[in-house]
């Protein structure tokens, strides 16, 4: 189980119990893990084109010509945000469904195909993907074209996290408190520490509770706590 956001961690044992899941793992800076994920990501852009018919009726040429006017577009913004011409990938999909029915699958077209038969491609892989999605398809019925789509991104692996010198939060390694932890477990002393300090005790049995500027980490009892390499939290179940 992968815990992040202010109280993932707070809560992610219970979640965890619940669900049979043994090992927890909280990522460093836990209550700003999807800003450091932006920041690390490679830039994109997705576009989005409304073209609604029934697909069988759309001509091959609009298909094509929507899905290069978007890929354009989606390429010239990103070098315009700086990015290599070169290093940039487009990806092609199109939102479909069943005439009548009030919901789409996304289904992509391999740019190869582009110059193809688009119509046939398209009605092919949506009805694949209906039989993978709900465990039916109906070829034999119409099909409805909704939208088209092209993603472009920079081709290039994810940039690596940085690394954090953790600074203890204040409290020292002695101070405890007096934590409910339920009617089963009821009141424990439970030693309150910040993630170096959890470095330094190296793997420790709950309970615990680590406090950081973003997030709290609970470590019931019948759980344990360490730090690996990379400073993520790992807590495992006991028993």
């Amino acid at each position: 189980l992968i815990a992040f956001g202010g109280n993932g961690a707070l809560m992610a044992p219970q979640i965890a119990d619940e669900l049979g899941i043994r090992t927890i793992v909280v990522p460093p800076l836990p209550g700003l893990f999807s800003a450091c994920g932006l920041i690390v990501a490679p830039n994109e852009r997705e576009l989005v084109h409304s073209l609604f018919g029934r697909l069988r009726g759309v001509s091959q040429a609009t298909i094509r010509e929507v899905l290069e006017r978007l890929a354009d577009r989606a390429r010239r913004e990103l070098v315009d945000d700086g990015s290599s011409p070169e290093a940039i990938e487009t990806g092609y999909s199109a939102d479909l469904r069943y005439a009548g029915q009030a919901y789409e699958l996304t289904v992509g077209v391999a740019a190869r195909h582009l110059d193809g038969d688009l119509v046939a491609v398209l009605a092919a892989a949506f009805h694949d993907e209906h039989e993978r999605t709900f465990g039916h398809s109906s070829p034999q019925d119409p099909v409805d074209l909704v939208s088209l789509r092209v993603i472009a991104h920079e081709a290039s692996p994810l940039a690596d996290l940085p690394t954090f010198d953790y600074a203890d939060t204040g409290q020292s390694p002695g101070v405890t408190r007096d934590v409910f932890f339920g009617s089963e477990a009821g009141v424990r002393p439970t030693p309150i520490i910040s993630r170096s300090q959890l470095r330094r005790r190296g793997e420790s049995p709950g309970p615990l509770i680590i406090e950081e500027y973003d997030a709290t980490a609970v470590v019931p009892p019948g759980w344990r706590a360490r730090l690996d390499d990379a400073a993520r939290l790992v807590l495992t179940r006991q028993s």
